[in-house]
């Protein structure tokens, strides 16, 4: 039985949190460069995500600006984490219940993604508004920062924001 959560899931929680989101439906983007025809009309930070495993330390979503590179090899020996890979598509269903290309930090409301632990880029935060897909990449849910960490909070994650180094 598949328990993954939906857009609308998401969106009865956030209106139980009384945060309010805007969201715009587009084409699906499966990619950084897919999306930019979708950034002219958003305003805010525009961000993608990185699933990432290590044998050592687990599983870790990674939230930056669309516009970065991470070098893993160097993030893992900052973070301490030991060697760190992308996850399998496998465990992206597993784990957040959506496909390739609609990872998203809003499906931390899945239980299975428990203990992901969440990174989030220190630069993006400093937005007052922050864009994800809604579990889905043919829609973009803009919400405030202040707001997405409420989220996270419910949700039961505590995020460590760090400083991403460059690539």
């Amino acid at each position: 039985m598949n328990l993954a959560k939906t857009p609308e899931d998401l969106f009865q929680i956030l209106r139980g949190l009384e945060i309010e989101v805007t969201t715009e439906v587009h084409e699906p983007v499966f990619t950084s460069a897919a999306a930019q025809n979708v950034k002219i009309n958003l305003k805010g930070a525009h961000t993608k995500n990185l699933f990432l495993k290590n044998k050592k330390s687990g599983y870790h979503l990674v939230t930056m600006l669309d516009d970065k590179r991470l070098d893993l090899k160097v993030f893992s020996q900052e973070m301490g984490c030991g060697s760190l890979s992308f996850a399998s598509d496998e465990d992206l269903i597993k784990y957040f219940g959506v496909e390739p290309g609609h990872v998203t930090p809003f499906a931390l409301i899945n239980p299975s993604a428990k203990d992901v632990k969440v990174i989030l880029d220190k630069e993006m935060m400093e937005f007052e508004l922050l864009n994800f897909h809604p579990l889905k990449n043919h829609m973009t849910t803009s919400i405030s920062n202040k707001e997405f960490l409420k989220f996270l909070d419910h949700v039961g994650h505590s995020p460590l924001i760090v400083t991403l180094p460059k690539c």
